[in-house]
């Protein structure tokens, strides 16, 4: 715990939190003597001087107890029944609990709290579903009123989070208006920290080109702007030489005996997801057809997606999803959708409570599908009752 923070924090913002009388408690040690309000002295259980600087300056270093009943004094304060409080300087309690690592507080905050736009972004660290939501809800009221004093920190992973997850064109749009205006007003790299640049549509990217300061461009944003490119320049190059769509039924026996994905290169397939629950569980273990060790894993959350970026406009006949037998949150329930430029989805297959743990068999479309990305989205509970997206490997089958 950092005392001098802790002494800094009961100092300059207790007394100005509950506006009441300035009356002074008095607290001594030797020859230094240190004066305390009501609500400060409360805090306080038990002040050691340990150290103090040679010109005998008040600037201590303090040894702070905070034992159960100061606990429940907080409590009663945050709860407002020793004195009322607005809820809306609850956080200020919350960067207290946080400050001295006690859960219960931070808890019994978050409970009490009421989020808005001048605080969203302190408890983002201790909840963020609801911060999330919040931040959907009241993005144009915050770009329009507070978005150059949020942490720009704790703003990239909001937005990152939200631009991963969003399939609203017009919400995309707007809250990458909101980061450029924030790097606008104060260039820097930290802003983009969060941003996966290459899930945005190419609008985005056009206007980013134009005011981002290459000198200054890290390494992650480098290589999202390299894909990009790479894509942009392929797409250019197939409009001039269109190759036929081969269907199976007219492939030669040996052409692609065993998938797409299977008998492409790999360096021609990009794959991305909307989370991911640790860097070993990356979205392109995806395929790996003959690593059963190897998989993909998400955060335990709603509507989780994987998404496959072919440099080739593929013909979708059939697809093949593997789970990871030895575990049971396999997905039961998903959408696959197809997409010729990234921006508008085709729904071309939808299954509901299929138990896929013991099934190898391929999923046939009702009628195939074309276009170079394929995104798969978890619609509803995996056989664990959990949000969890977990893949073994994907498979497509048709022709190129």
């Amino acid at each position: 715990m950092n005392q001098d923070l802790y002494f800094s924090f009961s100092c300059s913002n207790i007394q100005r939190l509950i506006n009441i009388p300035n009356q002074q408690y008095v607290i001594s040690f030797k020859e230094i003597t240190i004066n305390l309000s009501l609500i400060e002295a409360i805090f306080i259980s038990e002040i050691a001087y340990k150290n103090y600087l040679k010109d005998k300056s008040l600037k201590l270093v303090l040894d702070i107890k905070i034992d159960d009943a100061i606990i429940n004094i907080i409590k009663q304060l945050i709860s407002g029944k020793l004195i009322k409080i607005s809820k809306n300087l609850l956080p200020e309690f919350l960067q207290l609990g946080n400050s001295i690592g006690n859960q219960e507080i931070i808890k019994f905050c978050i409970d009490h709290s009421e989020i808005n736009i001048n605080n969203f972004d302190i408890f983002y660290q201790f909840d963020q579903k609801k911060v999330l939501d919040f931040f959907l809800a009241h993005y144009k009221e915050i770009s329009q009123n507070k978005l150059f004093s949020i942490d720009p920190h704790a703003l990239s992973s909001i937005i990152g989070q939200l631009l991963n997850k969003e399939t609203n064109q017009n919400i995309i749009n707007d809250l990458f208006e909101i980061i450029m205006q924030v790097y606008a007003n104060n260039p820097s790299n930290i802003v983009f920290e969060s941003i996966d640049l290459s899930i945005l549509p190419k609008n985005c990217i056009q206007k980013f080109i134009q005011i981002f300061d290459y000198k200054f461009m890290d390494k992650h944003v480098w290589d999202c702007i390299g894909k990009i490119i790479l894509e942009d320049k392929q797409d250019k190059s197939q409009k001039h030489i269109e190759k036929p769509i081969i269907p199976v039924s007219n492939m030669k026996l040996n052409e692609f005996p065993n998938g797409i994905i299977k008998n492409m290169p790999l360096n021609e397939i990009t794959v991305t997801s909307s989370s991911c629950l640790h860097k070993s569980m990356k979205p392109e273990n995806v395929l790996n057809q003959n690593n059963r060790k190897t998989y993909f894993q998400s955060l335990n959350e709603p509507n989780q997606w994987i998404l496959l970026s072919f440099a080739k406009r593929i013909h979708i006949e059939s697809y093949q999803i593997k789970c990871m037998r030895d575990w049971g949150n396999c997905p039961m329930n998903w959408d696959l959708m197809v997409s010729e430029d990234n921006l508008n989805y085709k729904i071309v297959d939808s299954q509901r409570n299929n138990d896929i743990r013991e099934k190898d068999y391929k999923i046939q479309l009702n009628e195939a599908a074309d276009g170079r990305f394929v995104k798969i989205i978890q619609t509803g509970l995996n056989t664990h009752d959990e949000n969890d997206f977990l893949i073994g490997s994907v498979e497509m089958f048709g022709g190129v």
